[in-house]
C-alpha cells in the first residue's frame, strides 16, 4: 500500500522495490535504478577526505548555532499569552 492509502505503490516504493531486486524494473525508473546501483558500487570511493569532512562538520555546527531554537507548542502558547496580555493593557 502506498503512503496515500491507495493500493498502487508510489514512486518511492517502486524505486525501493527495484533497488531491492524485487521483480522487473519499471522502465519509467530504470535510469534512476541504474544510477543508484552505479553510485552504490562506488561506495567509499565517493567519501570525502577526512579534512573535507571536518570542515563540512564545522560549517554545519556553526550554521546550527546561529539558528533559532525550534518553536515548540509550549513556546507558541507562551508567545500567544504574551501577545494577549500586551494587547489588554
Amino acid at each position: 500500500m502506498s503512503s496515500d492509502g491507495t493500493s498502487a505503490p508510489d514512486d518511492a516504493e517502486r524505486l525501493a522495490a527495484a533497488l531491492d531486486g524485487a521483480g522487473d524494473v519499471d522502465p519509467e525508473i530504470a535510469r534512476e535504478v541504474a544510477l543508484a546501483r552505479r553510485l552504490g558500487a562506488l561506495g567509499p570511493a565517493l567519501d570525502p577526505d577526512p579534512q573535507a569532512r571536518e570542515r563540512a562538520r564545522e560549517r554545519l555546527l556553526a550554521a546550527l548555532a546561529e539558528e533559532k531554537p525550534p518553536r515548540t507548542s509550549a513556546t507558541a502558547l507562551r508567545e500567544a499569552s504574551t501577545e494577549r496580555n500586551e494587547g489588554v493593557r
